[in-house]
């Protein structure tokens, strides 16, 4: 169980996490190019096809291991060297043209302290006000934030770039990820109410923007906040839904737009899964998107669920697009919904 971290932080190419006495700090070294696809403006997926309605499944198969390379909750604490995390991008480059991705990138294990490496660079992130923020020797300014419950399994973890001299083509990144140890999914069969469901419910934070049509003109990035519904039943079944906290968290030309989606019914693939989410407050057939949301359970029973989310959403009727990047991680309430 991850407890009381003194420091996380994560980029887009840079990673630093100390996890106390749990789980030691992390160190990345992939660098702005391995997750550019060699200094392109919008990320390339990394290592493997993450492309496709399944990509955002972070979850582990029955006797292959954990996925990410941590133990499974509960596990004896030897960690590995290694570890995989997946990571959502949105990112907008100088010429105003928003792209959204998705990465999966190798997370380097290290007994160091408040480490982090980027091309050999070692940066400490220091508190500016409500955020954790380094500035490399290129000038790149990196902003960090992360949100944790109380006695949990996973984190959300948050970077932005906001400034990179030596890539002129980002002028602005969000990167977002899950980290924990997961829950061991051959434990999964008891742990699940026999005939019933497990129902998650919280909120996901989302990094946006607006451009044209064909991702172009890109207004000033936003935040927003979302609640996530995911019931998990004994079977294996996913459903759930996506909709905007309220109506004034998304702002599409200059006015209040309130997103409300469905999830496509799909199965738990181990302990995870991944789906698309579709709109559900338009018209039928107008409503085109190519949003995707998917993750995994935490914890020895399951206590915690832990993903990201990409919105990729055409607004037919106001004639933009709408771009998006973001994570959830909450703990799932004290009841199981009976058969």
């Amino acid at each position: 169980m991850i407890r009381n971290p003194t420091l996380i932080s994560t980029g887009f190419g840079v990673f630093l996490m100390n996890f106390n006495t749990m789980i030691p700090p992390l160190v990345a070294a992939f660098g702005l190019s391995a997750c550019m696809g060699g200094g392109s403006s919008n990320p390339q997926p990394v290592s493997r096809d993450l492309s496709g309605p399944a990509a955002l499944n972070a979850g582990s198969v029955e006797g292959e291991g954990s996925a990410n390379g941590l133990p499974f909750a509960g596990a004896a604490e030897d960690f590995p060297g290694e570890i995989t995390l997946q990571f959502a991008h949105l990112v907008i480059n100088d010429t105003g043209e928003a792209s959204v991705a998705i990465t999966e990138n190798t997370v380097i294990l290290t007994e160091s302290n408040q480490l982090l490496l980027l091309n050999g660079e070692v940066l400490e992130f220091a508190p500016a006000g409500s955020f954790f923020r380094a500035t490399a020797a290129d000038g790149t300014v990196y902003n960090l934030s992360t949100r944790e419950l109380v006695d949990e399994n996973v984190q959300t973890i948050n970077i932005d770039i906001l400034e990179s001299p030596t890539d002129p083509a980002i002028t602005f990144s969000a990167s977002r990820s899950v980290i924990g140890q997961q829950t061991d999914p051959a434990l999964l069969p008891a742990i699940l109410p026999d005939g019933g469901s497990v129902l998650y419910a919280g909120l996901a934070d989302i990094a946006y923007t607006v451009a044209d049509l064909d991702g172009t003109n890109a207004a000033e990035p936003g935040t927003a906040q979302m609640v996530l519904n995911v019931n998990v039943r004994s079977s294996g079944l996913v459903s759930g839904s996506l909709r905007s906290f309220d109506s004034t968290q998304f702002q599409v030309n200059n006015e209040d737009f309130n997103l409300e989606m469905s999830l496509a019914q799909t199965s738990l693939v181990g302990n995870g899964f991944g789906t698309t989410a579709s709109r559900t407050n338009c018209e039928p057939g107008a409503c085109p998107g190519n949003s995707q949301i998917g993750g995994a359970l935490y914890g020895e029973n399951a206590e915690n669920i832990g993903g990201v989310i990409v919105l990729d959403e055409t607004l037919v009727s106001e004639d933009v697009r709408l771009l998006g990047a973001g994570n959830y991680n909450f703990l799932k309430p004290d009841r199981l919904d009976p058969p």
